[in-house]
Formats: structure tokens, sequence, C-alpha cells
């Protein structure tokens, strides 16, 4: 089924909604209905692309069949290249030949596999793109994912599919086309529900609690508002755009603004030259233009350093940051490491509350909605507050590495704070920056010299478990990694080719040390298996600290030893002279 809607109806709420709701009928069912899911997302490094696709949905499908499990593992084992194969070959080999060598496909139940966001999907490499490159790239990769789902549901395995994404003209085209037509259902959610209804009820609902709100602050009845004119003017405006309404109503219930005046400022905009057909997927005029309002609501004084904090935040967003921070965290953050007054941040964005998250609960965007950061980023629409995703870098890089390179990093519960000083110290590193002059490179290889990277990437590894930790995705581990593969890659440094391998050698021993660290400590966090899954070709797991800190591991943190142990399973079956590791995984 292809589920389609412009942007703001709620499709990835719906997504997220249906999956939830099976995965509760576990208990009842005696399975899981659930397959697996993937929430595609442009803002996000790893989710704007299809690199982590088909291995996400192989995890995932390992989970809720528990019968493919092995099979998969089994996979993996053969071919530990597997990983950075075409994903047409990872779909062959993790998912399509784990389901051949199942006996039991007939009588096995069904269980639905969930792909939203599929026109978040903008490019192959998971880096940013601009101008008509961009455009192609996008519908290129939008199909391919089209084709892997084709070719894996062509198979007849007992699993169904949900695509959700806006009406894009090539992906309405690939989905209408022969091979798909007769095995695919589309459902239009903009013509199947009642929009104006459900936005009139929404807007009646929150307009009669601001009023209520206004009058108990009054202390006494005041003249009826918003009123049956001020109402019908509001729904003629929002058009059935429920995201439209909802910005509007968060926009004006400001505990520190008048309510009625800044009703009164939307209402008094003049919309008729934006045409009837604002919700048409192509056609967002109506919401920019509320963005444009909403944004100049900020002083004229304050608007350069209000820039400036979106842009940063845009950087932490992009970083994937956010899957370990909240953003009122995030925010913290950046007061500290660009020098910020405390609060500085959170301050100067007051007045665009209706517009993001702020708050001290995960989220893995800023924006209430990804049509902002889509405004935001494009110089035509959002004029003086555009934000230039290549604005920053240098600052950004120089920032990280500055916080660890002080004494900062030794506080204590400052360990998130450090998974985004190295991910903004580390994260960005490219050898040719064109930002960067001859002195910067020489400065910024002679700051990672000094840096004590061994208690930076163990501590920030190390923060305790909690509820929330499911959030704590360890970008300090893709932080290192990068850098790492940038300084192993072929070529000179502009003159700086001997600091360069100095550089090499300091990860290097960075990277190994870390683990003697992590692995005698038996750190009890989902980093460590993070750490040694992505590092398995840059350790020397025969190196007697490694294996002395293996053997201590297994011996006094059995649990955290457990974690990792597939990986290591799978190096041991195919390194040769691995028998002291293997030794270690006999039971």
């Amino acid at each position: 089924m292809w589920v389609h809607a412009p942007a703001g109806y709620g499709k990835s709420a719906t997504a997220q909604t249906v999956a939830e709701d099976l995965e509760k009928q576990f208990q009842e069912l005696g399975f899981n209905p659930l397959g697996a899911t993937f929430f595609f997302w442009r803002g996000s490094p790893e989710r704007s692309n299809p690199t982590r696709f088909v291995v996400t949905l192989a995890y995932q499908l390992s989970m809720s069949i528990p019968e493919l499990s092995p099979h998969i593992e089994d996979a993996v084992k053969r071919n530990r290249t597997v990983f950075s194969k075409a994903l047409e070959v990872q779909l062959d080999k993790l998912i399509i030949e784990p389901f051949r060598a199942l006996d039991n496909l007939e009588e096995m139940p069904n269980r639905l596999v969930i792909i939203d966001g599929l026109d978040e999907c903008i490019n192959s490499d998971g880096q940013g793109r601009g101008g008509s490159q961009y455009g192609e790239d996008q519908e290129r990769v939008q199909v391919r994912v089209l084709d892997l789902i084709h070719k894996l549901q062509s198979h007849n395995f007992p699993l169904s599919f949900v695509i959700l994404s806006r009406p894009e003209s090539w992906i309405k085209q690939h989905i209408q086309s022969k091979p798909w037509k007769t095995i695919t259902e589309i459902e239009d959610m903009y013509v199947l529900e009642d929009h104006l209804k459900d936005v009139e009820k929404f807007v009646r609902a929150e307009l009669g609690r601001i009023s209520s709100a206004i009058n108990d602050r009054a202390g006494e009845a005041e003249e009826e508002w918003p009123g049956e004119s001020r109402v019908r003017r509001l729904l003629r405006q929002t058009d059935g755009h429920m995201l439209y309404a909802s910005v509007v109503i968060k926009h004006i219930d400001d505990p520190f603004g008048d309510p009625k005046r800044l009703l009164e400022d939307i209402l008094d905009r003049d919309y008729s030259s934006l045409g009837s057909n604002a919700v048409d997927s192509g056609s967002f005029s109506i919401l920019h233009d509320l963005y444009i309002q909403i944004l100049r609501v900020c002083p004229d004084r304050a608007r350069p350093g209000m820039v400036e904090i979106l842009q940063e935040m845009l950087n932490v967003e992009n970083r994937g940051l956010l899957f370990r921070v909240t953003p009122a965290k995030a925010l913290y953050c950046l007061d500290r490491l660009l020098r910020w007054e405390p609060g500085s941040g959170i301050r100067t964005l007051r007045c665009l509350h209706a517009l993001l998250h702020l708050d001290d609960t995960h989220s893995d965007s800023f924006f209430i909605h990804r049509s902002i950061v889509d405004f935001l980023t494009t110089p035509e629409l959002a004029q003086e507050f555009t934000l230039k995703q290549d604005y920053s870098r240098k600052k950004m890089i120089f920032s990280g590495l500055d916080y660890m390179s002080s004494g900062a990093p030794s506080e204590a519960g400052n360990e998130d704070l450090l998974a985004v000083a190295l991910e903004f110290g580390l994260g960005s590193w490219t050898r040719y920056d064109e930002s960067m002059t001859e002195a910067d490179n020489q400065t910024r290889l002679e700051k990672l010299l000094s840096i004590d990277l061994p208690f930076c990437i163990v501590k920030a590894l190390s923060a305790p478990d909690s509820a929330d930790s499911k959030h704590r995705k360890p970008t300090t581990v893709q932080s290192i990694l990068r850098t790492f593969k940038e300084f192993k890659r072929p070529g000179d440094w502009r003159g700086l080719t001997e600091l360069a391998r100095q550089c090499q050698r300091h990860l290097e021993a960075s990277i190994s040390e870390s683990c003697v660290q992590l692995l005698s400590s038996g750190a009890k966090t989902a980093g460590l298996g993070w750490f040694t899954g992505s590092y398995m070709d840059m350790v020397d797991w025969k190196d007697s600290r490694i294996v002395d800190a293996l053997a201590t591991m297994r011996s006094k943190h059995r649990a955290s030893f457990d974690v990792i142990k597939p990986s290591l399973a799978t190096w041991a079956d195919l390194s040769e002279d691995s028998w002291k590791v293997y030794a270690l995984l006999e039971d």
C-alpha cells in the first residue's frame, strides 16, 4: 500500500501509531505482527539516505521473526564485507536468502513492514547536495528504494508493505507503472479524511482554551474573544491545513505575549494573492508566509543572533546529535562550546516557540515540521533568515577542539557535552576544507595532537544507562571513525604531511587505548557494542593488552562481554591466528 498526502497531514504520526498498535498485539497474537520499520528523515545524516535501509530491515526482521536470526547471522559470518556491498547484494544476502532457508514459510503469519517518509530519502551517499544534481539524485535514490521493496515483495514471503510519502511525481509514476499497479493499493490521506472539520474542531477548542486563560488572568469576563468572525477568518486562511492551524495556535499561545494582538496580526495579513490551492504538495505559500511573519516578530537588532543560533542548531541536528541529547540540552551545549552567555540561546529563540522544540524531552528535530528546514535553507523563501549549511564548519570544528584540549572534559557529569564536542571537533573533518587556510590546518592538527582522546572517548561512551538510554546513540563512534578514515586516505596535507602522520598514529593509539579501558571496566553502555563493532578492523585483537582486557571483562563483567560477543565471534571465525580471542568466546 502507498499512502500519500501533502506535508503536515500526519503521515509520520499515522505510521508511528500503527507501529505502536501492532507491537501491543504481541501478547494476544503470540507473535509480533510488526516486521520492521524505517523512518526516512532528511535532517539526519543516517536517515536521509538508504545506506542503512536494508541492514536495519534485516536486523528488525531477525528480532520480530526469531527463526530468521541464525540464518542472518550465518550470512554475516560467511561474508564480513556484506555491509559495504551494494544494497541489492545486501538484500539478497541478509533478507532474501535467509527467508529461503526457512522450511515453514507457508505456515508463518504475515508481518507488516512500514517505510515512512520515502520523499525524505534525498541522496545516495549521506552528503548534502544542491542544485539540479540534488534533484536528480533524490529522484534516482527514491526509485531505487522502491525497486528494493518490489524485489523483496516479488518472492511472496509473508510480508506486507506500507509506504508513506508526499505525492512526488516520480514516486507516483513509478508506483503506477505496470510492475506495481496490480500489487499496490493507493490511498490519498487528504481525500480520505475530512480535514476541514478536523481543523475547525481543533481551532475552536484551542481558541476557547486560550480565551479562558486570558479571562482568568484578567480576573473578570471581558468582551467575547475571539468571536465568530475571527474564527471564520482564521478557518478560511487554514484551508483545511492542520499544520498551518497548529503553528498559528502555538504562535498566539505565548505566555509572555498578547494573544489578541498576535492573532490580529495573522488575520490582517493579505493572503488573497496566494491562490486557493495552498495544500497541494508543491505549494506551501501560505505556510512560508506565516513562517516569515513569525520570524519577523524578533526585533531587528536580535535577528543576526537568532539566525546564528538557528544555524548552529541545524548543524547539531544534521550531525545526528539529537539522538543523544534533548533540544534543551543541545542549546546548553552550544552555549558552552561557542562561549555564549549561559541561557542566551533559549532566550533569543523565545519568540519562535511556535516553530521549534526547545524543551527537555527527546525529539529528533528542533523544528516542529520538516517544511521549516526546507524553508530556512531556501534563500528565495527565507530571505534575510536564510541558513547556509556550510556557514559555520570552521567555527564548529575549532569550538569542539578547543573544548577537548582544555581542562573542561574532566568536569563531572558532562558526558553529553563531551560527545557534542567530539562530533563538532572531529565529525566534520575533511582534508581539503575551503574554509581553512594553511595556518588553520596546522592549528587544528596541533590541537588534535594535544587532546587526551582516550579519556574523551571513554567518558563520552560511559554515560550511565537510563530510561532514555535508547536515545544515547554514540555519535562519538562515528566521529572518530570518519576522522580516522580521512587520515588513512592517500595524499598530502598541503605541506603538513608529517604532522598529519603524527595525528594518524595518535588516533590509532587512542582507539586501542580506549578499547583496553572500555573492555577492562566492562562499561555498561550501548556505546561499547557500537565501539567494538565499528572499530573491528582498526584494533589489533591479537594484541596482548586487548586479549588481557577481554579476559578481564569475561571474568568480571560477563553481561557486558556478552554484548560484544557476536561481533567478536564474527571476527574470530574469519581471521587467521585468532585462537586467543576465540578461546575466550567458548563457554
